[in-house]
């Protein structure tokens, strides 16, 4: 177990809503959940700073279910939000099983530096983790368009496309097309219908209660499902 810190400490202070009481007494976790590592990434005092938060907790659901990044699984109990009103929860709350994502430091690292052209720069909080946890954090210095998976759908290639269109949407909505476009070397028109399309997929799946995990079909919450507790380790619909 890693030893409690003043970073730590003030990690917790500032951020530290998506920790559990027995999570902040452990120290710096060996893995994080996207609403935990999102929480510490982009720290948030208004709305603006929460979609900011939002949106990259997606963006590393995504990534999970689309098999982006390595990350482990365990199942909890969540409590459910609907997904046209991020602010607030259902009354009474309805709790489910969910899915609950687990990604170490050095993945982390890896996907936020694989985020050409514009790596996104870890937090202060995020740094003093990486650095606890001896992450390599070096900058990505060539703008290299990301490779396509080996037999690659064009379904699967249309959601690796929105996680990173919705990465330049929550930077800077202007130019966020052609900059996604670029990222990818894509023709920007292509690129538009096949957001379009990735994104009527995504809300169709969340409307349904359901996603993929590990290629089955499995009952689903909103992403912005909260944890409360984890259960035993299982494959369940995603958080």
């Amino acid at each position: 177990m890693v030893n409690v810190d003043l970073q730590w400490l003030d990690a917790m202070t500032k951020a530290g809503r998506e920790f559990t009481r027995t999570e902040r007494a452990a120290g710096w976790p060996q893995s994080m959940r996207p609403v935990q590592f999102a929480s510490l990434q982009r720290p948030w005092e208004d709305d603006v700073g929460r979609a900011a938060c939002n949106a990259l907790q997606r963006a590393l659901i995504i990534a999970c279910e689309t098999g982006a990044i390595a990350h482990e699984t365990t199942t909890g109990m969540g409590r459910t939000r609907p997904e046209d009103s991020p602010s607030g929860y259902i009354y009474p709350s309805e709790y489910k099983e969910i899915t609950l994502h687990h990604i170490t430091a050095q993945a982390l690292d890896a996907w936020m530096a694989a985020q050409r052209p514009q790596a996104e720069t870890p937090s202060g909080h995020i740094a003093a983790w990486f650095e606890v946890m001896r992450v390599n954090n070096t900058p990505v210095t060539a703008d290299v368009p990301t490779p396509a998976p080996p037999s690659e759908t064009l379904a699967k290639r249309n959601d690796r496309w929105l996680v990173q269109f919705d990465i330049e949407e929550t930077r800077k909505p202007r130019g966020a097309y052609n900059r996604t476009a670029a990222h990818f070397n894509a023709n920007s028109a292509t690129l538009r219908k096949a957001v379009g399309k990735a994104r009527k997929h995504r809300a169709d799946k969340y409307r349904a209660g359901i996603t993929t995990v590990t290629g089955k079909s499995k009952k689903s919450t909103s992403p912005f499902d909260w944890q409360t507790t984890s259960v035993k380790v299982g494959k369940k619909p995603s958080r």
